[in-house]
């Protein structure tokens, strides 16, 4: 059986809210937080390793980030 992964990485800053949303997606089996931090600058870092790894799905990125708007 082949079972199809929605690769999700999350920046937000607001610990409560970064929670929540972390706990939401995993209820999910078919979604896969890959990356999750709470600063722009550190998920920008990242997606920089990415580039042609095709891995990533969604950006789920907090629209008011203190480092990064």
């Amino acid at each position: 059986m082949f079972t199809t992964h929605i690769n999700v990485a999350l920046v937000e800053d607001d610990p409560d809210t970064h929670n929540r949303l972390l706990a939401a997606l995993g209820k999910d089996d078919h979604i896969r937080v890959v990356y999750s931090t709470n600063t722009a600058k550190s998920m920008l870092q990242w997606l920089v390793g990415q580039v042609g790894k095709d891995e990533l799905c969604v950006l789920l990125v907090d629209l008011q980030l203190p480092d990064i708007s």
